[in-house]
């Protein structure tokens, strides 16, 4: 039996807000939180969880966010010394050591540049985040390929081993899709589309539905592959250290919803 599940701990839903003529999103995260972003959304993933309070800064092409959001998400200890506005952030036994409008910091007392310097927004402090996450030896990396005006932003710690290969995900995917999802929902098919599942495989969907089969990984999320079983439509999640799979069907990341005012029409494709 496969390792399904119908709902991932990313949880988020982007749907096109309403009277915006496709120009600006509402956001809606599993807590509760809904925010709105003009032309282009940002999404924070760290170790796999959406960071849903992030409230990302892009300054001259560098991706910051509050020191507290990055600290509290990969455990490190931060000190903050009001006087000479120094910051001192610990993991283990690496130490770096910041000061608010200055490029220049220092990793366990050796000396670093950075693109753009600590600063205090709004009350905050923001920090750039592949500096510091870099330097705690974690994978930063950004996902466009969903959908181009989402972007992903993902901070990976590297305390794990990965145990899926992209090619064991997408084999993952198809097996889940194809074996497990379809005939699951194969007297529904038959009711409403008067189509028997049985046998349909990633060679012959296309003739009995509008739809093609993909298989390939679409974007490297840190903690997860996303799999796009059929073009444009269907896709899976796949955890790279369990192998856990989280399914298009669930109200999670793996659909990142894009709908109009009158939710027809929907960026993926599901049964239900």
């Amino acid at each position: 039996m496969a390792n399904i599940a119908y709902a991932a701990n990313p949880k988020v839903e982007i749907t096109y807000k309403a009277g915006s003529d496709w120009n600006s999103f509402e956001i809606k995260y599993d807590d509760g939180t809904v925010k709105y972003a003009d032309d282009n959304a940002m999404l924070m993933m760290i170790n796999g969880n959406l960071i849903s309070n992030a409230n990302i800064i892009i300054k001259n092409g560098t991706t910051l966010v509050p020191l507290r959001i990055i600290s509290e998400q990969l455990k490190a200890d931060v000190a903050w010394n009001a006087k000479t506005k120094t910051i001192t952030i610990v993991k283990g036994s690496n130490t770096i050591e910041m000061k608010v409008g200055n490029k220049s910091a220092k990793l366990n007392h050796k000396s670093f540049k950075m693109n753009v310097a600590p600063q205090i927004i709004n009350g905050y402090t923001y920090v750039p985040i592949r500096a510091v996450a870099e330097c705690f030896n974690a994978d930063v990396g950004y996902a466009t390929e969903i959908l181009s005006n989402v972007k992903i932003i993902w901070v990976q710690d590297k305390t794990k081993t990965v145990k899926v290969s992209k090619s064991e995900a997408i084999k993952k995917a198809t097996n889940i899709y194809f074996n497990d999802f379809l005939p699951g929902m194969r007297d529904y098919v038959l009711e409403c589309h008067h189509i028997d599942v049985i046998g349909i495989n990633p060679s012959n969907i296309h003739k009995k539905f509008w739809l093609e089969y993909s298989g390939k990984c679409l974007a490297d999320l840190g903690e997860y592959y996303y799999i796009e079983v059929l073009k444009d439509g269907a896709a899976v999640l796949v955890d790279k250290y369990d192998g856990t799979c989280y399914f298009a069907g669930g109200y999670s990341l793996v659909r990142l919803r894009i709908s109009d005012d009158y939710g027809d029409a929907c960026w993926g494709f599901e049964w239900q």
